[in-house]
């Protein structure tokens, strides 16, 4: 190994450093809280604790106190023990403002130009017109990247999301992301589809990119007169140098704080728990408004029609392409039937758009979700051979809530607006014996029980019954339930033995 010269050295005298305040690292403090939350900064006081009171988690905490260090480089370094223990934004400042002895002005200093020492001659490579990309550069390009292609806002990615369950990255949308990282950087390596099912977060991606950077990779702002220490990409030394945090340590205080968190969920086995019949709550919709109601291809979408119709709740018909569901419910003369062309995107947006044209905005979507039977009449009770046909229907219901959200959300607020899906599994949630248990439609719960975390205003319910009971019956409950007023409940089933939900025994599972 041959050292390197040293440069001429070059003396730059740094102005004095104005002493800082506790109450300017307060401040600063609050602001950036702000920035990385979207709390306004009005509403933050130091007595706040950061995870009960403002949901900051440890990873965020990570990147607040990096913030901070940017802002001011001068200030002491949390080890992660130590951040563990500081619970509220006052803790922090206080540590944080114990270190303010040391940002007193201080007299000149000597800026000597950094030089490339090798660690190894293969792990040290020159560049002349540009500097390297290291991991953190890949991960925020990779960040950007995701936010273009999903619409997320890029601030509120992070390396530890699962690409499919916390973002709903499918693997079309994944070779999307790779090829456009791969035309930012031609020279990153490529990566082999086996490989590309194996990374399931950002994080991991990133890694993998990371690893396989042999060749120099430019970037164009850093100066080309600025000579660079070059440590290998994968290296653990260079997240820790950047912003002074030993992240071995960091992660296994993660771990430790995650398998506490996990240890305080409460588990048990499901089961059925009868209920009782909703009480009534009544209420109109705002004129030039309207119901719609998803056709199932059966005489429930006409008996809950003109149930609706009798309690003055105008009514609209929405039907989903005959490749998807060949039989059309007979309508009163009063009801308007809108006719998707296909299962585009597209398309649905196109009829939807027609119905809030003709109709007016949507307050109340019920979604009735067909049997086997009603989605092809010769396919004699079996779902297996139309797999593919449930979920897209499934997906358009995502769909029609991701294109219905303002309508849904921008009611009358002394009124109700709703959405409601209805399911036939067996009126057990598939846990009885009988019945179509399809389990394809029981994604249609998990969406209506995020909808009701994240719609506030809305009133949200699954509902399944079972398929033999009669149409005149089904559209009677279904029709209770939208006026039920318990919003602590959101999923219900009905079968000969009644009403039922779904919770967790005292038994505990382990």
């Amino acid at each position: 190994m041959v050292s390197q010269p040293l440069a001429s050295e070059t003396v730059i005298s740094q102005p004095a450093a104005a002493p800082l305040s506790i109450d300017e690292i307060s401040r600063s403090l609050l602001e950036v809280v702000s920035e990385k939350t979207g709390y306004p900064a009005e509403m933050l006081e130091p007595g706040m604790d950061m995870e009960a009171d403002l949901g900051i988690d440890s990873i965020k905490r990570v990147e607040i106190l990096g913030a901070m260090q940017e802002r001011f480089p001068q200030l002491p370094k949390i080890d992660p023990e130590a951040l563990a223990e500081l619970r509220t934004l006052g803790q922090i400042t206080e540590h944080l403002g114990q270190g303010v002895s040391s940002l007193l002005p201080a007299p000149p200093v000597e800026v000597r130009p950094i030089v490339s020492q090798p660690l190894e001659p293969e792990s040290v490579t020159s560049q002349p017109d540009g500097g390297l990309l290291g991991i953190v550069e890949i991960s925020r390009s990779l960040l950007e990247v995701v936010s273009e292609k999903t619409g997320y806002p890029a601030e509120m990615l992070e390396p530890g999301m699962d690409m499919e369950a916390d973002l709903g990255i499918d693997s079309i949308k994944r070779v999307e992301i790779l090829g456009a990282m791969q035309e930012r950087f031609p020279q990153l390596p490529k990566i082999d589809p086996e490989a590309l099912a194996e990374l399931r977060t950002l994080g991991q991606i990133t890694e993998h990119l990371g690893k396989g950077t042999s060749d120099p990779i430019k970037d164009p702002q850093i100066e080309a007169n600025h000579e660079v220490t070059v440590l290998p990409v994968n290296s653990p030394i260079n997240l820790e140098h950047a912003t002074g945090i030993n992240f071995e340590i960091l992660s296994e205080k993660l771990l430790e704080e995650t398998s506490t968190s996990i240890s305080t969920i409460q588990q048990g086995l499901v089961s059925l728990e009868t209920l009782p019949a909703p009480d009534l709550l009544s209420f109109s919709l705002e004129p030039g408004t309207t119901c719609l109601i998803t056709d199932d291809g059966s005489s429930t979408t006409t008996e809950l029609a003109e149930a609706l119709i009798g309690e003055g709740l105008p009514v609209a018909i929405l039907n989903f392409p005959k490749e998807l569901v060949q039989i059309q419910s007979q309508l009163p003369s009063s009801v308007q039937r809108f006719s998707m062309e296909s299962s585009s995107e597209e398309d649905l947006v196109k009829t939807l758009k027609e119905i809030q044209s003709s109709c007016g905005p949507v307050r109340v979507f019920i979604h009735l979700s067909p049997t086997p039977d009603e989605i092809h009449p010769s396919s004699n009770g079996s779902g297996v051979a139309f797999l593919h046909t449930e979920k897209a229907l499934v997906k358009l219901v995502f769909l029609i809530a991701k294109h219905l959200k303002q309508d849904l959300n921008q009611g009358n607020i002394e009124g109700r607006t709703a959405f409601i899906a209805v399911t036939h599994l067996d009126g057990e949630f598939g846990l009885g014996q009988t019945g179509n248990n399809y389990p394809t439609n029981g994604g249609l719960f998990g969406l209506v029980k995020t909808l009701n975390l994240e719609w506030e205003p809305v009133f949200c319910r699954a509902i399944d019954l079972d398929p033999h009971l009669e149409a005149t019956f089904s559209a009677q409950v279904i029709l209770a339930e939208l006026h039920d007023p318990n919003r602590l409940i959101t999923e219900v089933g009905y079968n000969s033995h009644g009403r039922s939900t779904l919770v967790l025994s005292n038994q505990v599972y382990r």
